[in-house]
């Protein structure tokens, strides 16, 4: 049967034998870059679906974490035990124990800002307790009872005892006008620690250091040498003054 065909004839189907060849080639190359690239693509939108949730995650954590650090009650560094103050960002085990002997020195903290007093804590760990801590117990336990304020504009307080008035209502001159309470001198050796607790920034664990001292070394010759008991310091003896003598 080849051998009937014409020269011409044989080539012509080499011819198409060959470009077939090369059409089923070219056709199958085709193909095969066609499914690579439609992998290609699906697996670039995969990655940025997933790095789109990567990203999402962090932000719903961050509102997680806000909400929980909004709702949670400030520690009170008056009050707060070695273990809560461990709790605190950038406040290990020797800053919390640093934090507690000050409070118990010094007879507590009057403000957040001591804390810079406290060795090992500087102004980055302070910043970063912000939010987190207060002071609220100091003025309760230093203090002692309110005092009378008066208001800008407003007459004198005047506390009348309960016979001041008779029956008929008339002011006489029995009335009696007091000073604000627990405003009375105090004498450092003869005062107990109830007395010396209602004296400014001096609060029961302060005044009870004083009564120790006091116990232990005899009667103070002078107010000054009040600073020899740990924690009262120079300071709290000029807040006191007015009120502080030795008989």
């Amino acid at each position: 049967m080849w051998s009937s065909f014409t020269k011409d004839e044989k080539k012509l189907f080499i011819f198409l034998l060959v470009m077939l060849g090369l059409g089923s080639v070219l056709l199958s190359y085709v193909d095969q870059r066609r499914k690579t690239e439609v992998f290609t693509v699906r697996s670039d939108r995969e990655g940025a679906s997933e790095i789109t949730r990567g990203k999402q995650r962090p932000s719903t954590k961050n509102a997680t974490n806000s909400t929980t650090d909004a709702s949670r009650p400030l520690l009170d560094l008056n009050t707060a035990s070695e273990a809560d103050l461990m709790k605190l960002p950038g406040i290990g085990k020797a800053r919390a124990a640093a934090i507690v002997a000050y409070r118990e020195v010094h007879g507590g903290f009057t403000c957040v800002e001591d804390l810079k007093r406290v060795h090992g804590i500087g102004p980055a760990t302070l910043r970063g307790l912000e939010g987190l801590v207060k002071v609220a117990s100091q003025a309760s336990e230093t203090s002692g009872p309110a005092s009378p304020k008066a208001v800008l504009g407003s007459p004198p307080l005047v506390q009348q005892g309960p016979s001041s008035l008779p029956a008929s209502g008339a002011i006489t001159p029995s009335a009696e006008v007091t000073a604000p309470i627990n405003r009375e001198v105090v004498d450092v050796n003869t005062a107990t620690a109830a007395e010396l607790a209602s004296l400014d920034q001096i609060g029961p664990i302060l005044a009870q250091r004083i009564v120790d001292y006091r116990n232990r070394n005899g009667r103070f010759r002078r107010v000054e040498d009040l600073d020899k008991v740990p924690g009262i310091g120079k300071k709290r003896i000029e807040l006191n003054r007015h009120r502080l003598v030795v008989r």
